[in-house]
């Protein structure tokens, strides 16, 4: 019998909300597709829920140590 590889979605696949050490809003999908910086808080929030949709089974999670930016800004 052959194991068929699990279709369940990761269930650690989260989309991080926080700032970096400059206090810029970022929002990180914590599997490195997407990053963007955003200008408030709820603007970083808005992003975060609007791409949920792309991620539905995600969890979106606020930090509060900095983040990385994975891209320069």
């Amino acid at each position: 019998m052959h194991d068929l590889p699990s279709l369940a979605p990761d269930p650690c696949e989260r989309i991080l909300v926080g700032q970096d050490q400059k206090g810029r809003w970022l929002v990180q999908e914590n599997q490195g597709r997407t990053e963007t910086h955003c200008i408030s808080r709820d603007a970083a929030l808005r992003f975060a829920h609007w791409e949920r949709h792309a991620h539905t089974h995600a969890v979106i999670e606020i930090v509060t140590e900095p983040l990385v930016p994975a891209v320069a800004a």
